[in-house]
């Protein structure tokens, strides 16, 4: 059904009716979901997207569910949910906003495999500062 909804884009941009609009969107998907983090990561999704009630909407699945079914409004094509089970934000998306979602959100880790450079390495403090960062970053090396 979702390759059949996404299959004929010019048919159905021709001879859409306003009944039908929204058939012709992308769909919602369990694959259309991006782990934001933990209780606290809010700063990173503040005022960029719809958050989702987390006792109403906080398990993917349903939550996808109810999206395809039009039982929860996301016009803009992309929310953010609370997965109960995973203790963790989630970015969904519908499949033809992705990459509206992944720029509105500032996401630039689209599932490659990134790999460190010095560049990504940022200093925290003089030698004596690790106090600042115990318990949030792995000390690696101090020489």
């Amino acid at each position: 059904a979702a390759a059949a909804a996404s299959k004929p884009a010019v048919a159905s941009a021709v001879a859409a009716p306003a009944a039908t609009t929204s058939a012709t969107r992308g769909r919602w998907s369990q694959e259309n979901t991006y782990a934001l983090g933990p209780e606290g990561c809010e700063h990173k999704f503040r005022d960029k997207a719809t958050l989702l009630d987390k006792d109403r909407h906080n398990s993917v699945m349903a939550t996808v569910g109810k999206l395809n079914a039009g039982l929860i409004p996301a016009e803009v094509g992309y929310c953010i949910m609370f997965s109960l089970t995973r203790q963790q934000y989630f970015l969904l998306w519908r499949s033809d906003k992705e990459q509206e979602a992944f720029m509105r959100l500032d996401i630039r880790d689209t599932g490659e495999q990134l790999h460190w450079t010095p560049s990504l390495a940022k200093p925290l403090g003089p030698k004596g500062s690790e106090h600042r960062f115990q318990g949030r970053a792995l000390l690696l090396d101090t020489k």
